[in-house]
């Protein structure tokens, strides 16, 4: 209905789009606005949009002047400014939803997962509780299909295969920040591996804030799948040696209340 109305773009799509690696984070101001258009599957008008993402009006309106800009969303006239409704644009709009609504596609994922490994929970309500070696895996594989996030809180870092799978997403583009405490070790020489290898997240890309009150072990991706579990990041907790635990969901109420509070800590 809308076509006639939008203005298409002369700009072509951007390389990062065709490979499905978006120029925007889902946390940026211009992600968040493109996000609330794309699962509310409709155009929007600027007050809908405001009331979606709670951002601040001057952030909103450098959010629409940048994605106006780059031809990644339209405007479709209404009768007044105020009912001015934003569409993403027919050439983005494919690439935006399948990176945007993570969901449906990592909970198929996760359906496909537990089949493989014969496990027995049910995904009705959104929550399900993993332990050891599954756990580990369940994890591992969790990063591994992410499409544009991963956040880790976690006191305890270091050289494993759990901890690489972060740099693995982040060659792929995917952005990685972890909240951690500063790695102690009476033994200088494991004290200096384990900030050597902290050094090497950082050479990838990969944020890191220090936080001494850090405790507690959560992973989220692609702010759709959090993690909150008793595993630390080192091989003697992640390869089984100690008995680990958790839950994980898929509940939207839950995962966003995880993210505010990682954003909190990080403050």
């Amino acid at each position: 209905m809308f076509d006639r109305l939008r203005k298409k773009p002369e700009k072509q799509v951007p390389n990062e789009v065709k490979t499905g690696r978006i120029p925007w984070s889902i946390r940026s101001w211009q992600g968040s606005v493109i996000s609330v258009i794309v699962t509310n599957g409709s155009p929007l008008t600027w007050k809908e949009i405001k009331e979606a993402t709670s951002l601040e009006d001057k952030h909103l309106n450098r959010a629409l002047f940048d994605l106006l800009g780059s031809g990644e969303i339209c405007k479709i006239a209404g009768k007044h400014e105020a009912r001015d409704k934003y569409q993403v644009s027919d050439k983005f709009y494919q690439a935006y939803s399948a990176l945007y609504n993570p969901k449906t596609g990592l909970i198929k994922w996760i359906g496909q997962w537990k089949e493989s490994r014969e496990l027995d929970f049910s995904l009705e309500h959104a929550h399900f509780f993993l332990e050891g070696r599954h756990l580990d895996d369940f994890s591992k594989e969790l990063v591994a299909h992410a499409k544009s996030e991963v956040l880790i809180v976690n006191p305890f870092i270091q050289d494993c295969d759990l901890s690489n799978t972060l740099m693995d997403a982040r060659k792929h583009g995917i952005g990685v920040q972890i909240i951690t405490r500063s790695p102690r070790d009476k033994n200088a020489e494991y004290l200096k591996n384990k900030q050597d290898y902290l050094s090497k997240l950082q050479k990838e890309g990969i944020s890191i804030v220090y936080n001494e009150k850090a405790h507690a072990k959560l992973i989220v991706v692609d702010h759709a799948v959090a993690i909150v579990s008793s595993m630390n990041f080192y091989p003697d907790s992640s390869a089984g040696v100690s008995w680990e635990a958790g839950l994980v969901t898929t509940d939207t109420k839950v995962v966003d209340s995880t993210v505010r509070a990682i954003e909190k800590t990080k403050g």
